[in-house]
Formats: C-alpha cells, structure tokens, sequence
C-alpha cells in the first residue's frame, strides 16, 4: 500500500511543481510588463502548498515502506508524534497560502482603498487606457491597464495605478468599465498620499472581488489552521490515566438529556451559514468569465449544498423528542430510568426505536489520511413501533450490563454509550437523534 501511496504522491508533486511553473511564469511576465504589481507572486503560495504536500506524502510513504521491512516493533503511546507532526506539516501549507491570500489580495487592498479616501485630491489626466488581456490555455485574465498624469503641489507626477486591486481577473466587464470609465484625455481628481506623492490612484471603490478573495483564503486558513493547531490542544503523553478516566459532577435528580450534535437547529444554522457563503462565492464567480468547467464544478457542489441545507430545513418540522433520564450517569450493572415523549405530529411517524448503544471509536492514521473506525458491542433495543400507532409519550428502562467498559476517551480511541432515537417518516427527513450519557466503572 505504501508502494502505491509513493506512485501517488510523485504524480501529484510532478503535476503541482508543473503548474506551480506555468504560475509562476504567467505572474513574472505580468509584473514585468508592469500590468500588475509584484505582490501578485503571493499568489504562488497556494500551489506552492500542494507541492510542500506532495512533498510530505512523499516523505511519509518512504518511511512507512521502510518501517514494514523492519522487525522493530514501535511502541504505541496515546500521543503519537509522528503523526502530530504529519497534520502539522499536511496543515500548514494550507495555513500559509489562506492567509497569504487573504491578507495581500484582500485585506491590503481593502486597507489602502480606506485610507485613500482621505488622501489629498489631485487634477490628473488620463494618459493611456486599454484593457490588457492575458492568454492562457485554461482561460484569459485580463486588467484595466490605465495611465495618468497628475499635478500635486507644483509639481507633475505619473501613476499607472487605477486601484489598489493588483491581480488580474477572468471578469472581463469589470475591468472593462474601469477602461471605458478613464479613456484617454479625460480629466480626473486622482487621490494622491499626501505622505508619498508618487503614490496615487484614479478609484477607491470597494469590489466584489476583495470579498470572493477573502472567503477564497479564509477556507483555506481554516482548513490549514484547524491541522496546525489541533496538536497544541491535545493531551500529551503520560496524560492518559488522569484524563481519559470520566469524571462526572454529580447533580442528584432527574436531568433532560441534550443532542449529541445539537439537534437539528445546530445542523440548520450551520448549514444555513455555510451555504450562503458557498452560493455567495459561486454566484459572484458566475458573474466572472471562468472557464466553464470551473464554473460546473463549484456550481455541481452549490446544488449539492443547498439541497443538504433544504433537507435541514425540512428536519426543522419533525416531531422532536424529549429524553429524560433519572441521572446524567450510571455505574456498569447498574440501571436509569428514562421518560420520554414526543412533540409535533407524532401520527407522521411509520416506525420508531430508541435503542441503547456502546461503542467503540478508534481513529488512526496511514500517511497523510485519517481514518476512524467505529464498532458497536453493545446493542440493547428500549422502544420498538415497527408499524407506527407511536404514543407521545413513554418509560423504559436502561439495564447497563456489568460485564462490559465504562466511558473512557483519549485522543485517539474512545469508548461511547449512547442512546439513539429513529424514526422514519415517508417522503420526509428522517428523525436521527443521538444522546451521550456517562458510563462509570463499579
């Protein structure tokens, strides 16, 4: 399996250092020919990051071909530092290049156009002006080329700056109303900075494309970040007998048990929140002129995305259950009681079971993928409606069985009880609620 992880690893590193050329060669000749600034080589992070990934995959594969033709036996501990160090280094380009992006192709910009708006006004004459187009294979860019003149406390001045947005773009329109707002000979008031007068430009608006930036680089500085800094919040070694032991506050009486992933309003609002944004990005880079497979691939998962939120939506209206438990937790081979009912139209409901489960979760690594693997050794069925007629409200018991584990979570394995409510609902979003409760030794 290594062998072919290595296959697969020199094709990508081959194809990203490829196209991180041809990237790179396209912005050299831009910023040569004075089209655009030379912050645009920022943009080289981002496939810089699939090579530095390649790379590491490449780095990993070697040692895992190595390692299984060797005899020494590693030693398992809870914190494995070869594989912090893996998410770490597969985490980081993804950091580095969102970042990058989102604060010099957007942030910046976004910054000096602020502040230009207080700048010293200027009369300044358009001196040159046309749209600069740029082929390429897989699409052209182009940039509103604009050159002006301008007079600033006596003396006379040239800028080739029409805004501070200092990448070319596939939007052809926007560029263009730039040119055919600035032709040649028209007079202007040009902003100057009054601490650097060589520095000067014709526009100050905000564009839509600053904002598409800043989402672009910030998915991917969460990505990258959330794999970077995920080690520094994880146990270290030694931690484990203290930490994955439970440790419950003990509050005597009945308690409403809450949703495992917060039900589905949480599932609604994440949904909701995500999805404007993808479909905001998607609409704003249909108003571009991308290559059309571009497009078709953003616009397949935009679909994909607001039919899973229109199904969230849809869960809003289902019965909701209401689980209550005689205590938060039990010891193995001891018992809870649990009261539960049914809100909403619970005649909707075909079939219903709430079923307690134990389960084991282990998760591991193979090279730069992470797996978790997940078995259920212990299955106890408390209700069961196969055929509907479910009443809105009911008492089960809970027999824990003594002969089993207790609740116990490190980083990597886990040992769950869960309490699991299903009900299916023709032609409607199906009821799946889970429920932790805590397992104690005897």
């Amino acid at each position: 399996m290594n062998i072919f992880s290595g296959l697969f690893f020199v094709i990508w590193t081959v194809f990203s250092g490829f196209m991180t050329v041809m990237f790179a060669g396209s912005i050299h000749k831009d910023v040569q020919s004075g089209s655009s600034s030379s912050w645009m080589y920022v943009i080289l992070l981002f496939p810089l990051s699939f090579v530095l990934i390649g790379l590491w995959g490449l780095y990993t594969s070697f040692l895992g071909v190595k390692s299984g033709f060797s005899k020494k036996i590693r030693p398992k501990t809870e914190f494995a530092k070869g594989t912090t160090l893996g998410v770490f280094f597969f985490g980081l380009p993804f950091f580095v290049a969102g970042v990058g992006v989102m604060v010099f192709l957007s942030i910046v910009p976004v910054v000096k156009s602020v502040l230009a708006m207080g700048w010293d006004r200027a009369p300044a004459e358009v001196t040159h002006s046309q749209l600069k187009t740029n082929y390429d294979s897989d699409g052209n860019t182009y940039k509103a080329d604009v050159h002006f003149r301008y007079t600033y406390e006596g003396q006379v001045y040239h800028s080739k700056t029409y805004d501070f947005q200092i990448m070319s773009t596939s939007g052809e329109k926007g560029h263009r109303k730039k040119v055919d707002s600035a032709p040649v000979g028209s007079l202007h008031d040009a902003y100057v900075n009054p601490w650097n007068p060589n520095e000067a430009v014709l526009s100050v608006k905000l564009s839509w494309v600053y904002l598409f930036t800043f989402i672009f680089g910030a998915i991917f500085a969460a990505v990258g970040g959330a794999l970077v800094f995920s080690p520094f919040f994880k146990m270290d070694k030694g931690e484990v007998a203290t930490k994955t032991l439970p440790k419950p506050k003990l509050t005597p009486g009945p308690v409403v048990l809450r949703c495992r992933y917060g039900g589905p309003v949480a599932k609604f609002i994440g949904l909701f929140i995500f999805t404007i944004i993808w479909d905001g990005v998607v609409l704003i880079l249909f108003k571009q002129d991308a290559p059309v497979w571009f497009k078709g691939v953003f616009g397949f998962f935009a679909v994909i995305i607001t039919f899973a939120f229109g199904h969230s939506f849809l869960s809003l209206f289902n019965p909701r259950p209401v689980l209550q438990a005689s205590s938060k937790h039990a010891r193995l081979g001891g018992s809870l009681n649990l009261n539960w009912k049914m809100r909403g139209q619970v005649q909707k409901i075909e079939s219903f079971t709430i079923t307690l489960i134990g389960q084991e979760e282990a998760t591991y690594r193979r090279g730069t993928d992470t797996y978790t693997d997940r078995a259920v050794f212990h299955q106890q069925v408390m209700a069961e409606y196969p055929h509907g007629n479910i009443p809105s409200m009911g008492t089960c018991a809970i027999k824990i069985p003594r002969v089993s584990m207790h609740t116990w979570k490190s980083q990597n394995n886990k040992i769950l009880w869960l309490i699991k409510v299903n009900g299916k609902i023709r032609k409607w979003p199906d009821i799946n609620e889970e429920y932790e409760i805590m397992i104690l030794p005897y």
